[in-house]
């Protein structure tokens, strides 16, 4: 919903240099990083997995609904669904079709 802003923003931000400058210091925490070395490269991955597919389960049906409204700009009057938002888009599919 909000990525296009969002990432703008980043990406002005990483140009700039402080964003990833400061984030570094704190992934690099003497914690963090003693926990991250011991852990074996099987727990890595698996967790690398997970966090994939949570990613790809929850941005699949946002991405599906940005580009119905994209798209129903260019149907006929009588075919369109008129979204008012990527919630109101989701709502509506929910509903009408019985999916996410």
């Amino acid at each position: 919903m909000f990525n296009p802003p969002l990432d703008l923003i980043k990406v002005r931000i990483q140009l700039q240099g402080p964003l990833f400058h400061h984030l570094d210091g704190n992934l690099r925490h003497p914690e963090i990083e003693k926990e991250t070395n011991s852990m074996p490269l099987a727990s890595k991955i698996l967790i690398g997995l997970i966090v994939g597919v949570m990613s790809a389960t929850a941005r699949n049906p946002v991405d599906v609904a940005m580009v119905r409204m994209q798209a129903d700009g260019r149907l006929p009057l009588s075919q369109r669904h008129n979204y008012t938002s990527v919630v109101d888009a989701l709502a509506r599919m929910t509903k009408q079709e019985y999916i996410v």
